[in-house]
């Protein structure tokens, strides 16, 4: 997946200024971050996909917890590699508001036609609730990036930050 189609942040004004100040070297390491951000994303979904293949029945619920739990975690993790930016406009906050929503019901419908398909086919059930886990988590995740993403503001303090954090 090419980087270049991410804004570096929501300001494109603001990001046009900026990128005549940035070094090849600080682009690089933002597209570094975006990657090890996603990377960290795809382990959570894998991690919680597994989680979905459960072989015990009556631990559902259990299950489910684990996976809430494991989620909250991976959206705190999000945040912290972001730096919990600040300064997200209404259209940001809503815009994530609506991910959230979206990917939860993406989740439900994965998970129905997958457990719906495994009634005529030789599917295992349990392969719908790893898929349903993994599009949840993932779509949560990729909400959440870009509502942090949004917020990361490239002033001349926070370069400094991000300077100072990779020495």
């Amino acid at each position: 997946m090419d980087d270049s189609q991410y804004p570096l942040e929501a300001n494109s004004q603001a990001n046009s200024q900026n990128n005549s100040q940035l070094s090849a070297a600080d682009i690089a390491h933002l597209r570094q971050k975006r990657r090890r951000i996603r990377g960290v994303i795809l382990d959570y979904a894998l991690g919680v996909a597994i989680l979905g293949f459960n072989p015990w029945e009556g631990f559902l619920s259990w299950t489910l917890l684990i996976a809430t739990i494991v989620i909250l975690k991976m959206l705190r993790d999000i945040a912290v590699l972001w730096g919990f930016a600040r300064g997200q406009d209404l259209l940001a906050i809503v815009g994530s508001f609506l991910g959230a929503m979206s990917t939860i019901w993406l989740s439900l419908m994965v998970w129905g036609t997958i457990f719906v398909m495994s009634i005529y086919l030789p599917i295992p059930r349990g392969f719908a609730l790893a898929t349903g886990l993994f599009t949840l988590t993932w779509g949560l995740g990729q909400a959440t990036n870009q509502y942090y993403a949004s917020g990361w503001q490239l002033g001349e303090k926070r370069w400094w930050k991000v300077r100072k954090q990779r020495k």
